[in-house]
């Protein structure tokens, strides 16, 4: 279903780009809440290259999913970054599986999230519409986050400092009453 959700926003996202000219790259920036998911759709115009990046931060522990599906574009690729760039490949934590169609009419790019630690980063998206038709793409980013938890020493200690409290308050108590 979520599938088919997808399918139909890249659609959507790709008629609704007016047919017309448009600058040679697009790089755009954006807040997302993936905890428990955010979905985004973008429509660019023909002969456009581009790179949106999608910002998110999390405490803990996260497992989930990332991905884009398009029509109309092509070489589509999804990743997750350090950086709004992607600009080396040490800035890559997972890097998207990319299947495309007959000359990019409809690509999927996307991975499975798997103990990423907490953090900023960036969903990264990037592909190149072809010189005669506008495109589109509509993909998603799911986290669950596990907090980060407690050790058991840090309980123990807490418990020993307030146990010191308590001895040295009867202390003071036995030696005001002498």
């Amino acid at each position: 279903m979520k599938l088919l959700m997808s399918m139909a926003l890249a659609l959507v996202a790709w008629f609704s780009v007016p047919n017309q000219a448009a600058a040679a790259t697009i790089f755009h920036v954006e807040d997302i809440n993936p905890d428990p998911i955010d979905f985004f759709a973008e429509g660019v115009a023909k002969k456009t290259t581009f790179t949106y990046a999608y910002k998110f931060s999390f405490e803990g522990i996260a497992n989930g999913v990332f991905g884009a599906i398009s029509a109309g574009i092509k070489h589509l690729e999804t990743a997750i970054c350090l950086d709004a760039t992607c600009s080396t490949a040490s800035n890559v934590v997972i890097a998207g599986n990319t299947y495309s169609s007959f000359f990019g009419l409809l690509s999927l790019s996307g991975n499975y999230i798997n103990d990423l630690a907490g953090g900023t980063y960036y969903l990264v998206v990037t592909g190149k519409t072809s010189k005669h038709l506008p495109g589109g793409f509509a993909g998603l980013l799911k986290l669950d986050v596990a907090p980060v938890p407690v050790p058991g020493a840090l309980v123990l200690f807490l418990t020993a400092i307030g146990g010191l409290g308590v001895f040295g308050h009867f202390r003071r108590k036995k030696n005001a009453a002498a």
